[in-house]
């Protein structure tokens, strides 16, 4: 028979990876729109460029949605498995050595608190200027007030401000 203790212990280590795995993509892909977005183009423009490692190929428009798309779902995933690592910790203060030297495995979640807050924080960065951006064009055509740029931006700070949450939760018996 398994010991449960061990088995959370594994879980807490994939739960730690796949915040950096996740958090890695969102900032990548939130990058990767950034420069689509500063690179100017026409509007007769019909330049493509590879998204999704080279396997597609599409104007730079569409590939700039897909990659926001991309950054919004792994920031979800990044917070359902902080989330869970979060859980999991909580399960493992009954036995508090073994929470600290599970923690030690490398990842954002385990960094200082400070460096966790901004992770979280840096995709939104690169998403900022995007959203800024096509609020701005969209204004001039539908004489908007305001409230679709908060719209555009709450959109993507709702996974990562919720990341950011869960890491700051996430105690890792320090």
């Amino acid at each position: 028979m398994t010991d449960p203790t061990a088995i959370l212990v594994n879980n807490l280590t994939e739960a730690l990876r796949h915040v950096n795995v996740y958090l890695a993509l969102g900032l990548i892909s939130a990058v990767s729109a950034f420069v689509l977005d500063r690179q100017p183009s026409d509007h007769g423009d019909t330049t493509t460029v590879s998204v999704l490692g080279g396997f597609v190929q599409m104007p730079r428009e569409p590939a700039k949605m897909v990659l926001l798309g991309i950054c919004f779902v792994a920031g979800i995933m990044a917070y359902y498995a902080a989330s869970g690592a979060v859980g999991i910790a909580l399960r493992l203060q009954i036995a508090p050595e073994i929470l600290v030297a599970a923690c030690t495995y490398p990842s954002v979640a385990t960094a200082p608190l400070g460096v966790r807050i901004i992770a979280a924080g840096m995709p939104l960065a690169f998403v900022a200027p995007i959203v800024w951006r096509t609020w701005s064009r969209l204004r001039t055509v539908t004489r908007e007030d305001g409230g679709g740029l908060i719209a555009l931006f709450g959109f993507f700070f709702v996974p990562y401000g919720a990341l950011g949450m869960a890491l700051v939760r996430l105690t890792c018996g320090k």
